[in-house]
């Protein structure tokens, strides 16, 4: 878990690398790299040490041929591909990725965790610019007529060039708290998509599952499944924490894994720390007081240099403190089940009622926080993405949208936070094998009239009973109104917008 940074050109003044250093050295507390010219470019790494931990795998990482690699997250099956294709054993990941890239059985298709990277060779040519299926990682990009560059950090652009706030992207903050099609806030800065690489193009895309070609899925497939994912996001050469609540997601993660320690964080009332005080023994917690939460979340908004998406991400990143406090330096958390297995109650039961038909007005009334008037930009790129998802039902239409648009929002949301604190978030929930289960499954198995993720719950069931694995959850709620009673007259949405606004 890392920061990176790549410019094409070696003329990088002072005052830019340390503006540079400053945006993306949270990411990377235990070592930050000088700043390397090669061959026309000129390259930073901020590293998080996780796996092979020895400073030979600091980043930039040379390779033999030459080229350097700037690589931020996990493989967490290199040992395995290691030992299978290139007949050698490894201790870090970048160590392999850095010689898969340059073999000639090179494949990204084969590489399992979650990750953004760039490859530059030793001429200069830019090889790889990628991103994991999903987009955990995020990797942003700013192209101008002369310049590219990359960076794990919009802002770190606008800080840079003054690109100016996209308004477009304002008008999705408006109605979506993030920029879900413009890619970044700012002008001239987009991302590289989820499945695809900046100069190779897409390898993956979740339509490619989402097939309708549904499957039986036994109890035990999917309790497997659950358990291989849990273990593989395990693979650490630190401590792991799970973040967990009274969700069904956390506390399935927890009855399949092993855990150093538990953490959860809220209000003083919240029936989340009420439930997990009264229910585990090594659970850590943190109650935030108005006043402390007004202060980080004043702090969290300029260093990342955007709006915060969610009320949470403060409490996100408080708890993540208390973890590192506690030597833990990776966070479990249940990002992926809610997309993958059609938790969103509301949505997917109507999403399964109406079978064949779609209705863009009736999506848009249940997805956005503001709902954008038909002659809108943003009214028409929802419009133009799901006229282009011909011969899908309905129920898989959404399903696609949350997968594909949704997801890397809460990605997005957890990498931050946990990265402010200097801690690596994980999401077993959100794996391929999970996913490529979850997409055998039809909406029968999946919903009823009231709720969803019913396999989920159903697992959860047995352990914990009827009525908390069928229980509906709402995630983490935080009253701005009583944190900011200056807007007590707004509703919470419109107290955030408020409050995140430039």
């Amino acid at each position: 878990m890392c920061g990176v940074f790549a410019i094409n050109r070696l003329n990088v003044s002072v005052a830019d690398r340390e503006v540079i250093s400053r945006s993306l050295s949270f990411r990377g507390p235990d070592y930050q790299s000088d700043f390397i010219e090669h061959a026309g470019w000129t390259i930073f790494h901020s590293r998080l040490a996780i796996i092979g931990l020895k400073n030979d795998f600091n980043q930039p990482f040379r390779g033999e041929d030459g080229g350097y690699l700037l690589f931020n997250g996990e493989i967490l099956n290199f040992e395995f591909l290691g030992k299978s294709i290139l007949n050698k054993p490894y201790q870090s990941d970048t160590h392999f990725l850095s010689d898969f890239i340059t073999s000639s059985r090179f494949d990204i298709k084969l590489l399992e965790g979650f990750f953004s990277f760039i490859y530059i060779d030793a001429c200069g040519i830019l090889r790889w610019a990628a991103r994991d299926r999903f987009g955990v990682k995020p990797l942003f990009v700013y192209q101008s007529k002369q310049t590219l560059a990359f960076s794990s950090e919009a802002a770190t652009f606008e800080r840079l060039f003054n690109c100016g706030v996209s308004q477009s992207a304002m008008e999705e903050y408006r109605s979506l708290r993030y920029p879900i099609f413009s890619g970044s806030y700012f002008n001239h800065v987009t991302e590289v998509d989820p499945g695809s690489c900046f100069v190779n193009k897409k390898y993956f895309s979740c339509l490619e599952q989402l097939t309708e070609d549904y499957t039986s899925v036994s109890e035990e497939e999917l309790k497997n499944t659950l358990q291989r994912s849990i273990t593989s996001r395990g693979i650490s050469d630190v401590k792991v924490g799970l973040l967990i609540s009274k969700g069904i997601d956390s506390n399935l993660i927890n009855k399949f894994g092993k855990f150093d320690r538990l953490f959860s964080s809220g209000f003083k009332e919240d029936a989340d720390l009420k439930y997990v005080k009264e229910n585990f023994e090594n659970i850590v917690t943190v109650s935030c007081e108005p006043d402390e939460y007004r202060k980080v979340f004043k702090s969290l908004r300029e260093l990342r240099g955007e709006p915060l998406s969610v009320p949470n991400e403060v409490l996100l990143y408080m708890i993540a403190l208390k973890a590192r406090e506690n030597g833990i330096k990776v966070l479990m958390s249940g990002e992926g089940a809610d997309e993958f297995f059609a938790g969103y109650d509301r949505i997917f039961c109507w999403a399964n009622k109406m079978k064949n038909k779609f209705c863009v007005d009736e999506f848009i009334s249940y997805y956005c926080y503001k709902r954008p008037e038909k002659d809108t930009l943003l009214y028409t790129k929802f419009e133009s993405l799901f006229q282009e998802l011909v011969g899908l039902s309905c129920f898989e239409k959404i399903r696609y949208f949350f997968v594909r648009y949704h997801l890397p929002i809460l990605f997005r949301r957890l990498d931050f936070a946990l990265m402010a604190a200097g801690v690596e978030g994980r999401e077993p929930l959100a794996t391929f094998d999970m996913f490529k289960l979850a997409s055998r499954l039809s909406p029968h198995d999946l919903v009823n009239l009231n709720i969803g993720k019913l396999p989920l719950r159903n697992l959860l069931q047995k352990s914990h009973g009827i009525s908390f694995a069928m229980d509906k959850k709402i995630g983490f709620p935080v009253n701005l109104s009583h944190i900011y009673s200056e807007f007590d007259n707004l509703t919470n949405y419109e107290i955030w917008y408020e409050i995140n606004r430039w």
